[in-house]
């Protein structure tokens, strides 16, 4: 599947660092799908971003203007033309690094051209305007051919039917002459596409690292609810929130052999290391590491001819089962101790309302309105 991401979707993200873009890129880069960004779309963004750019910069000198009067100096402004080309190489290299495909203009009869302006097909309006839209279109014919093919914009006027349910019946017939009706199908915002073709688990993920990045009131819950967890000894071996997914318990050695044991449950003998670390693995659990004295049970089954078997290290050792090919007890010792908290939709500090308001949240120019299209 190759997506098509028109510049219509892309103008609240034009640098492609929001949540959901970064989501589609990921996915783009794992191999999920395929994603295309014409040169045709590039050159809109770039315009875009230069708009942008020259009001900046345009305050900055206002700004400088206000303060000689002052009797102060200001900072020199920057150029304009240098920050669009700062903007543009650095998105290039974004969207190569994410195996992003760039197609160069494609060379279209301009015969082709004149004919679909002068009958007002789609993409192009009874008032000529659609030249670079049907530049687009002809991209995603060309890849209809071979793949299935999704088109993600909010332009409804020129790409969707009456209703915005699919595409414009122009756009329908030209997949019909190929053979290839419903080879492109129509999202109109990359909500609607993310939602459909990237897994929760991976929204998730980046929902909470968003939050563990951006929302310090969030960062610090985290935090607490892991403190309280790794002192409160007696919640262990489970405790709301928390899970163990790995403990290192002690070393059995053998005449012929040693290993380490499975350990099957513990209890905390004295309270933790106050130090832990933790972090948020890829797959959405905060994990926690910090050692401890502990009382261990544990077992392991091992081979009769490697000897008798002891613990190493630690006392109480009181073996509660024996055989030719299992052993299990208990013994005081050190444990190394991995723990995690898996956070996901369902956690209060993660409902729906609260995600959308974050994803939703523009990088920059919030007051910035979509241009009509």
């Amino acid at each position: 599947m190759r997506v098509f991401l028109d510049t219509s979707v892309l103008f609240a993200d034009l640098a492609m660092l929001g949540a959901r873009s970064q989501l589609i890129l990921g996915q783009c880069r794992a191999g999920s799908f395929d994603v295309s960004i014409p040169e045709v779309i590039l050159a809109e963004v770039r315009n875009h971003a230069r708009q942008r750019i020259e009001r900046d910069v345009s305050r900055i000198t206002a700004g400088n203007t206000g303060l000689g009067r002052l009797g102060l100096a200001g900072s020199s402004a920057p150029s304009a033309d240098v920050l669009v080309g700062e903007f543009e190489r650095a998105l290039r290299r974004r969207l190569l690094g994410h195996r992003v495909d760039l197609p160069g203009l494609r060379q279209v009869d301009h015969a082709v051209l004149v004919e679909r302006s002068i009958a007002a097909r789609k993409p192009f309006r009874a008032s000529d305007k659609g030249y670079r839209d049907t530049l687009f279109w002809f991209e995603m014919l060309e890849a209809a051919r071979s793949e299935r093919v999704v088109l993600v914009t909010n332009d409804l006027q020129d790409f969707a039917d009456a209703a915005h349910a699919g595409l414009h019946p122009h756009l329908c017939e030209d997949l019909s002459r190929m053979d290839r009706a419903g080879a492109v199908a129509l999202f109109t915002s990359l909500e609607a596409f993310v939602d459909a073709h990237v897994p929760t688990s991976e929204r998730v993920l980046a929902q909470v690292k968003r939050l563990i990045e951006n929302d310090a009131t969030f960062r610090d819950e985290v935090e607490t609810t892991i403190s309280r967890a790794v002192s409160d000894t007696s919640q262990w071996p489970y405790h709301v929130g928390l899970t163990l997914v790995e403990a290192e318990g002690p070393s059995m050695m053998g005449e012929e052999s040693s290993d380490s044991t499975d350990v099957d449950d513990f209890v905390f003998l004295t309270t933790p290391e106050a130090d832990h670390a933790w972090e948020l693995d890829d797959e959405g659990q905060v994990v926690v590491e910090f050692t401890a004295e502990a009382e261990v049970r544990f077992s392991h089954v091992f081979t009769p001819t490697a000897g008798e078997w002891l613990v190493e290290r630690g006392s109480n050792v009181d073996f509660y089962d024996q055989s030719e090919s299992y052993w299990a007890g208990t013994t005081d010792n050190e444990v190394a101790v991995r723990l995690a908290a898996v956070f996901d939709p369902e956690h209060r500090t993660l409902e729906e309302p609260e995600l959308t308001e974050l994803l939703d949240r523009p990088n920059d120019q919030s007051d910035d309105e979509v241009p009509p299209f």
